[in-house]
């Protein structure tokens, strides 16, 4: 693939052990890390997302476009890292970024992997813009929508209180995502990935910070629930998690 063929393993310039050897000496010491410094629940997510990524995505890609849902799951991962990291819990908060990201994900790959499906076709990849370019774009927009339902669901769970004056409604960041899904939809593609790709992740930095909101609106001596509980930079930490991820 023109992606990928300048990498070094691809061009031979490091060994398969050398590159097997240096992610594990990054993968174990950052799940110590985690479990030491956050908690055991935050790292033993950390040595799941690996697994997940090298033992279930990476063989898949050739065998089965469910590649494309497992890798939506690992992205979906670290923000529901982050949270576990500030709250020491799995709770409506964590599922709720875990199932943003998760959404958002489907139309950002998609898009991205119908710009390039003959590179993944003469690859011998197994990719949903490939073997059924109708459901590629179905399950974009399904997503999108998606999207709409778990914004509305963020002030519903007394996540957020409040959203910026400038966006009235939760469901607005989502709105240039949909719209623009909806255009690659009808034009199969035709420049409709890249524009889909770049509102999505507009939208996806918004909903991620969005939980920055949920104390502003609360009376004074309003006692905080447990997403911002002793932890007013949360959203940051999800974002930061998400990013490093």
């Amino acid at each position: 693939m023109n992606r990928t063929k300048n990498r070094p393993l691809v061009r031979g310039q490091i060994s398969p052990l050398l590159a097997v050897s240096f992610a594990t000496c990054c993968a174990v010491p950052g799940a110590v890390i985690l479990t030491c410094g956050a908690n055991p629940l935050t790292g033993a997510l950390r040595l799941f997302n690996i697994f997940l990524y090298t033992c279930c995505y990476t063989p898949l890609k050739r065998i089965s476009i469910a590649n494309t849902r497992v890798r939506t799951v690992v992205g979906a991962i670290p923000p529901v890292m982050g949270w576990t990291a500030a709250t020491g819990s799995l709770d409506a908060g964590a599922f709720l970024l875990g199932g943003i990201l998760y959404s958002w994900l489907f139309p950002h790959f998609n898009a991205l992997s119908w710009g390039l499906r003959e590179n993944y076709s003469r690859g011998g990849y197994c990719m949903m813009s490939v073997t059924h370019p109708g459901l590629c774009r179905r399950v974009a927009l399904r997503h999108c929508l998606a999207l709409l339902a778990l914004s509305v669901a963020a002030p519903v769970l007394d996540i957020t209180t409040r959203l910026s004056p400038s966006l009235p409604c939760p469901s607005m960041p989502t709105s240039p995502t949909l719209a623009s899904a909806s255009t690659w939809m009808q034009t199969a593609g035709a420049g409709g990935d890249c524009s889909s790709a770049a509102c999505g992740t507009c939208h996806c930095c918004y909903c991620s910070c969005s939980p920055a909101s949920r104390s502003a609106g609360r009376g004074s001596g309003a006692p905080s629930q447990l997403s911002m509980r002793g932890c007013p930079q949360l959203p940051s930490i999800c974002c930061q998690a998400s990013v490093l991820s």
